[in-house]
C-alpha cells in the first residue's frame, strides 16, 4: 500500500513536501517542511538555503517593523502585523509596499524564487492550485481515524481521489489497490445527505463514479454487490426538460428524473451539475473514484 501511495503521489506531481501542514512551507528542493518564522533568519533551515534567499529576504525583513512582521494599511491605520496574516487580512486587505509575491509563494506552500511568481506566470498560478489542493486534503484524503488515502465522512472513510481522473471500470480497480470499494448507498438515505453535504460543503467542482451500474434491461440498477438500487427520490437527479410543439409553437418547460428511460448510459456517478445527485453516465467518461474503505474508522 506504501509503494502504491507513492507512485500516486508521484504521478501527479505531489511530493510529500506538499502536504506539508498549514503552518508550515515547503523548501524548494521540496525534501523538507519548515516554520515561516525560520524564514530569512541568517541560518539555513533548508538543505538548499531556499529559507535564505537574497531576493526574497529582501522583501521578508523591514526596518518599520519588528522581525518577521510588516507594516499593514486598513481603514487608514497602520499597525505591524505577522507576515502570513498580512497576506490572509481581507475586508479590507492589507495595503502597503510589501511583495505580493511573497503570499503568492505562501499560498503556494513552496519557497522558490520570486522571480518565478511574476504576474500572469503559469508557475504562479500552478502553485496556487497546489495551495488549494493542500486545503482541501484534510476533507478528500486523510483523517487520523481513517487509512491512508481515506477522509472520514458520516460513520465511513472514503477518499475522494480529485486529482484522478478514470473510467468506471478503472475507477473499481483504483478502489481495490485501496483496500476499498465504489461508494454504494443501498437504502441509506443518511450516508447519502452526508456524502452529497460534504461535497458541496468543500466545494469540488468535480463528478464522481459510485459503484451502481446497469447491467441489463431485465435486472435493472444493480450495486456492485447485485443488490437493487433504490430508483427516484432522494437519490437520482431531477433535470430539466424542454419541449417546443411546432403545431402550437409553444415551448412545455418539465421535469423528470435520472435514469433516462431509453438511456445508453449505464453507469452511476455523483454529479457535479446536479448537486451530487445521482446521474447516469457513459461508462467511458472519466471521473474521479468515490472509493469506501473496507476498514471502519478508529475509534
Amino acid at each position: 500500500m506504501e509503494v502504491f501511495v507513492l507512485l500516486l503521489l508521484v504521478c501527479t506531481g505531489l511530493t510529500a513536501a506538499q502536504y506539508c501542514s498549514s503552518n508550515k512551507i515547503a523548501c524548494a528542493d521540496k525534501n523538507k517542511c519548515i516554520v515561516p518564522d525560520v524564514i530569512c533568519d541568517d541560518d539555513a533551515d533548508c538543505d538548499d538555503a531556499s529559507d535564505e534567499e537574497e531576493e526574497l529576504c529582501r522583501g521578508w525583513v523591514n526596518a518599520r517593523c519588528p522581525v518577521k512582521s510588516v507594516l499593514c494599511t486598513r481603514n487608514g491605520e497602520e499597525s505591524c502585523v505577522e507576515i502570513p496574516e498580512y497576506c490572509t487580512i481581507s475586508n479590507p486587505p492589507c495595503d502597503g509596499d510589501f511583495d505580493k509575491r511573497i503570499c503568492s509563494m505562501l499560498e503556494g506552500g513552496r519557497l522558490l524564487q520570486l522571480s518565478n511568481f511574476e504576474p500572469g506566470g503559469n508557475l504562479m498560478r500552478a502553485e496556487k492550485l497546489a495551495g488549494e489542493l493542500r486545503k482541501v486534503i484534510p476533507s478528500t484524503i486523510s483523517h487520523e481515524r481513517c487509512p491512508t488515502m481515506y477522509t472520514l465522512v458520516g460513520d465511513s472513510c472514503v477518499s475522494l481521489s480529485i486529482v484522478s481522473s478514470m473510467t468506471w471500470s478503472e475507477a473499481q480497480v483504483f478502489c481495490d489497490l485501496l483496500d476499498g470499494d465504489l461508494m454504494t448507498f443501498h437504502r441509506d438515505a443518511k450516508s447519502f445527505a452526508a456524502i452529497t453535504q460534504h461535497l458541496q460543503t468543500i466545494g469540488l467542482d468535480k463528478s464522481f463514479w459510485i459503484g451502481g451500474s446497469l447491467v441489463n434491461a431485465s435486472a435493472g440498477w444493480t450495486w456492485i454487490d447485485g443488490s437493487p438500487m433504490v430508483m427516484g427520490t432522494p437519490f437520482w437527479a431531477i433535470e430539466r426538460s424542454v419541449n417546443y410543439e411546432v403545431e402550437s409553437a409553444k415551448i412545455r418547460i418539465g421535469y423528470r428524473q435520472r435514469p433516462s428511460e431509453l438511456t445508453r448510459d449505464h453507469c452511476a456517478s455523483l454529479s457535479f451539475e446536479f448537486s451530487f445527485y445521482i446521474t447516469d453516465e457513459d461508462c467511458l467518461d472519466t471521473k474521479s473514484p468515490l472509493c469506501v474503505s473496507r476498514t471502519k474508522p478508529t475509534p
